[in-house]
């Protein structure tokens, strides 16, 4: 999944968590947000942003190393499963919930 937004309004879409979902690797520019550090060599590459040859190379290099492609989409498989299923956001809501009473 390619992402290459550079605005901080779109730091998350919802596509990166249906990518996700589908165990896709993702490919996105930093815009300096707690969950670009998090996703750059986990789930993903994060470039920087407007630099179309850093982006190029790390298309490049997801389309030639297959074993790289599915360490990456693994691992954003299980980063949608432990964030982003429903009975996953629901406990989340009633955590904070509980903490506002």
């Amino acid at each position: 999944m390619v992402f290459p937004s550079r605005l901080r309004s779109e730091a998350f879409g919802l596509s990166l968590a249906k990518a996700e979902r589908f165990g896709k690797p993702i490919l996105s520019c930093e815009i300096r947000t707690s969950e670009t550090g998090h996703l750059n060599c986990v789930t993903g590459i994060v470039v920087a942003p407007d630099d179309t040859r850093q982006l190029t190379k790390a298309m490049n290099d997801l389309a030639n190393d297959t074993e790289l492609t599915q360490r990456y989409g693994a691992a954003a498989f299980h980063r949608y499963i432990e964030n982003f299923t429903a009975a996953r956001m629901v406990a989340k809501y009633v955590d904070l919930y509980r903490t506002l009473s």
